[in-house]
Parts: structure tokens; C-alpha cells; sequence
């Protein structure tokens, strides 16, 4: 199985590119905690989406996210300068490899 993974979602600029058959993907998994963007993500129909309303990372937590929605989105508290400040939100957070872990076989291209 060819798969695409998009960490971090966002409104989904890289899915609707994976999404193109001409790139052959049979599954597209996009991890995206944002609520704001989740509903911009749940407007792309396509059997082969599955979104994860979570974030990746080496821990399993829940964290504040600076600029829930925008660009550079951020759960670490330096860049939360760089952002909209106004936008936070907390998040799920899920250990990355645990997450990853049904993909990443031998068979698979991901």
C-alpha cells in the first residue's frame, strides 16, 4: 500500500496534492489538532482521508497550542510571539511511533 502522512494538517494544502490520483496514494493520514483547521479538513471527501484530531510527539499529553489555526502553529511557548496570539487551544498529544507503527511495515510505502 502506497500511504501519504501529513503531520500537522493544517487546512490540508498537501492532502489535496496526495489526493490527486495521479500520485497512486491508497491512504492519506493527516494528524491535525487544530479544531479551527479540523473543519476546514473535514470539508475534502475522499474515501482514502483519515484524519487524526491529534498531534505526534514522544509523549503522551495534553499541551496548549499557540496559534491554533494559523500557520507556524506552535506548542512551544517561544514561538508564541510569532503566531496570533489569541488563538490557543489544548491539545492531545499521542506517542508518535505507537501512532505510526501500523503503517510502517515492510510492505508498505509511506
Amino acid at each position: 500500500m502506497k500511504v501519504f502522512v501529513d503531520i500537522g494538517a493544517h487546512f490540508g494544502q498537501s492532502i489535496l496534492k496526495a489526493l490527486n490520483p495521479k500520485f497512486g496514494f491508497d491512504l492519506v493520514r493527516a494528524y491535525e489538532p487544530s479544531t479551527y483547521a479540523q473543519k476546514r479538513l473535514s470539508r475534502i471527501k475522499d474515501s482514502r482521508l483519515h484524519v487524526k484530531p491529534y498531534a505526534l510527539g514522544g509523549t503522551r499529553e495534553r499541551r496548549l497550542l499557540f496559534g491554533a489555526g494559523f500557520l507556524g502553529a506552535s506548542i512551544f511557548p517561544d514561538k508564541a510571539n510569532l503566531v496570533e496570539p489569541t488563538q490557543r487551544e489544548t491539545i492531545e498529544v499521542r506517542v508518535a511511533h505507537e501512532e505510526l507503527e501500523d503503517l510502517l511495515i515492510e510492505e508498505n510505502q509511506v
